[in-house]
């Protein structure tokens, strides 16, 4: 495993994201360990203009929609050319923020990633992915405690990579960072550190 996609959606900069702590911690650690490997970031924060429109689902393609489409498409190109994607975020609302979320529909096309099928399959399923082999490590900090049934933006990341066809999702969840006495940051830093050292030799299908 070779190139990594990292997606960081803090508005903070590393020395108050405890996101992108987790990720530097999880990258560093990996590209120790795999010294052959390249690392393309995303800062979902200062993409702007990715969102489809009207015109563009119309067909009607101006140079306005021409850029949206050639920042869309080149986003799919490094999601397909990654072999593991990391993505670093803080929880907002309880769901993704929307920077992030866009990044991630821009990986989800028809013909690209996924498939149609003829009639659905045995488990009711009408499209099949195409994207198998790689792996996922979302990282997510949030203010409070806030996993399990608050947690839609895990169940966000589960449906869409799943339905693209990655299996191997990991989850380090960050909670507690507004409280300094119960901030998760240092114990999630060494579980990602743990895991970048045994991501590439067996199949995960973990949820930290």
């Amino acid at each position: 495993m070779s190139k990594i996609l990292v997606i960081l959606g803090s508005l903070n900069n590393i020395e108050v994201s405890s996101s992108s702590s987790v990720a530097n911690a999880f990258l560093d650690t990996y590209k120790a360990k795999n010294p052959e490997a390249t690392a393309e970031i995303i800062d979902a924060t200062e993409l702007n203009d990715l969102a489809l429109t009207k015109n563009i689902n119309a067909g009607e393609i101006g140079l306005y929609e021409q850029s949206v489409m050639t920042k869309r498409h080149a986003l799919l190109e490094q999601f397909k050319a990654a072999d593991l994607v990391v993505i670093a975020s803080p929880m907002f609302n309880f769901g993704l923020p929307g920077g992030v979320k866009e990044v991630i529909d821009t990986f989800i096309v028809a013909g690209e990633t996924f498939k149609y099928l003829d009639a659905p399959d045995a488990d009711g399923n009408i499209a099949i992915g195409l994207t198998e082999g790689k792996k996922v490590v979302f990282i997510q900090a949030m203010d409070g405690f806030n996993t399990g049934s608050k947690d839609i933006s895990f169940e966000q990341i589960k449906q869409a990579f799943k339905f693209v066809g990655v299996n191997d999702i990991m989850y380090i969840p960050v909670q507690g960072t507004a409280h300094p006495d119960m901030d998760e940051t240092q114990q999630r830093i060494a579980e990602a550190k743990e895991l970048a050292e045994t991501i590439n030799y067996y199949q995960h299908e973990i949820y930290c």
